[in-house]
């Protein structure tokens, strides 16, 4: 039995010979679902407002983490106003079936305002 179906076979299990085949439900799958980002803040930036955009490859809810911190539910568009100073957004995607994606999604940048150096 492939990873991901323990439920399929516990509920098949209680209805003695369902006769569910795997194949027949691809939504409860977990080796291909994996959380994308779509758009992110450039490396380095002097923009505070960081503006993301993710989708996962299949239905699913979101959780955000900036920072290192607690996660929080999120949706795409994300947008999180930051202070100067390296940053990190992780998102984990988590499918209908309650699978969470086990390679988050992040993104790094570093938000800059000391102004450039003019040379004349």
């Amino acid at each position: 039995m492939r990873a991901g179906w323990v439920g399929v076979a516990v509920v098949c299990a209680l209805w003695a010979g369902c006769g569910v085949d795997e194949g027949s439900l691809p939504d409860a799958r977990v080796e291909d679902f994996d959380t994308i980002l779509d758009r992110t803040p450039p490396a380095a930036t002097n923009v505070a407002l960081a503006e993301l955009e993710f989708h996962a490859t299949r239905d699913a809810t979101f959780t955000c983490a900036l920072d290192g911190g607690a996660p929080s539910p999120c949706t795409s568009p994300h947008a999180v106003e930051v202070t100067p100073g390296p940053h990190e957004l992780a998102v984990v995607a988590t499918s209908r079936y309650g699978h969470l994606d086990t390679s988050p999604a992040v993104a790094t940048w570093i938000l800059d305002v000391t102004p450039p150096d003019a040379v004349l």
